[in-house]
């Protein structure tokens, strides 16, 4: 039987992680002071792509090939990515719902400008009991519009995973906007396939969904401070409910 990542990234339906659950909890715990420079070297000032669930990586690892002058970090609550075997490539086992993503981008912003910003088919979490999982949340995207990024793309072939997405932008104070005006060097970026790309454009000539791309820009490129502080606040706050897998 196919390994879980591989099932996923082809389209075999896989265990989808539960990021609430405590085991996923202080992924960053022990993590070196100086863990982005000893990953990237002389290139950490290099302008960086983070790409959100990025699963065993192969995309971060095809796209660093192909764009040389850019950076390219995988996260992923799932510690299974690939080794990665360039220098400008490299992965960290986080999770975004337990406020990892705030610290890898303050982390980050002392070395380099942060580009874009990818999720890229998120597990889509299909009962409504279970949307709780989800890693597009209101906070989420409110780091990312603190960190200013040029772009922050959502690729998917579930509608609702879009939908979701234009509902956590919005949500007050909404920092990001949606855009239908797509950079060329993002759209270059894009035209890198992930392998669930790949498996969806071939069921689409099926009669299947075709991929789509909701694409975000932060409003404010330097945020007033209260707000850095309320999504500090909210990770401190919320409450964390355990859900069975």
């Amino acid at each position: 039987m196919p390994r879980r990542r591989e099932r996923r990234r082809t389209g075999g339906v896989a265990k989808q992680v539960n990021p609430l659950k405590k085991a996923h909890g202080n992924k960053l715990d022990g993590l070196a002071p100086d863990w982005f420079e000893r990953m990237f070297g002389p290139r950490c000032s290099f302008p960086l792509v983070i790409d959100l669930g990025t699963g065993g990586g192969e995309w971060v690892l095809e796209a660093a090939q192909q764009f040389r002058a850019l950076n390219f970090l995988g996260l992923d609550v799932r510690d299974d990515a690939l080794p990665a075997g360039t220098s400008n490539a490299g992965f960290l086992a986080a999770n975004s719902a337990d406020g990892d993503f705030d610290a890898v981008l303050r982390h980050v912003s002392k070395y380099c400008r942060v580009r874009f910003v990818l999720a890229q088919y998120p597990d889509p979490h299909w009962k409504r009991k279970h949307r709780s999982r989800a890693m597009l949340t209101p906070s989420l995207c409110r780091a990312i519009a603190l960190a200013a990024p040029e772009a922050f793309a959502v690729r998917t072939d579930v509608p609702h995973v879009a939908e979701d997405a234009r509902r956590a932008a919005a949500q007050p104070p909404s920092l990001l906007d949606e855009t239908t005006e797509i950079s060329e060097d993002l759209a270059d970026l894009l035209a890198v396939p992930t392998e669930r790309e790949l498996y969806v454009r071939r069921k689409s000539k099926a009669g299947g969904d075709f991929p789509r791309l909701c694409v975000f820009r932060a409003t404010v490129v330097d945020p007033p401070h209260h707000l850095l502080a309320e999504v500090v606040a909210y990770h401190k706050t919320s409450t964390t409910t355990v859900l069975d897998p």
